[in-house]
């Protein structure tokens, strides 16, 4: 089991032989989900315990732990999918998860069609696609403006588990708007052109 535990697909968790590229999916799935929400899919304080995290707990739903954010609630299948647990049943390719989420946010195509277009009007395309299916798109919402990142610093007073990530404060997510989802995508689509070459 090597890499950031945060990342690592059930099967990696495990050290079992039966890794492949379906490893990665979780992984780009898993970074997708805290792009999204600002928090990570499964967490802990220590490696262990994030670890179990994975193999023994099921993510919320995104546009659950997002909604201040305007995630909306047609990306949670493909997060699902993207998460599963068990791999043969696990979204098979990168290209599949990008074009799902590509999907979820109203664009039109494939992966490979949305490398040309640039990211703003990528961004306007998700607005018109999000409108479309009757989602709430990030623009609309009224989100607080973005804050200069604070220097970390442990509280004083008592603090909630949750507030920590392996000792790291989490302050609460910035900003989200539908650029990121564009950008999320576009990340996708070009892991997922360069794998296939």
């Amino acid at each position: 089991t090597i890499g950031s535990p945060f990342y690592m697909s059930p099967e990696q968790a495990q050290g079992l032989r039966e890794l492949d590229h379906r490893a990665d999916v979780w992984s780009v799935a898993a970074i997708a989900y805290e792009c999204l929400t600002g928090t990570l899919p499964f967490r802990g304080r220590t490696g262990p315990q994030i670890l179990l995290a994975i193999l023994g707990h099921e993510p919320e739903p995104p546009s659950i732990v997002g909604a201040q954010l305007g995630v909306p609630s047609t990306v949670d299948d493909v997060m699902a999918d993207g998460l599963a647990k068990d791999q043969n049943t696990r979204i098979g390719t990168l290209g599949e998860l990008a074009d799902r989420f590509g999907a979820a946010y109203g664009l039109v195509g494939g992966h490979g069609s949305w490398l040309s277009i640039p990211e703003s009007e990528l961004a306007a395309q998700v607005e018109q696609g999000l409108r479309s299916m009757g989602e709430p798109s990030p623009a609309a919402m009224s989100l607080p403006p973005p804050r200069a990142p604070a220097e970390p610093s442990l509280p004083s007073a008592p603090f909630d588990e949750d507030d920590f990530v392996m000792g790291v404060p989490q302050g609460p997510p910035l900003g989200l708007l539908a650029g990121i989802a564009a950008a999320v995508v576009l990340v996708l689509a070009v892991a997922a052109y360069l794998l296939l070459w």
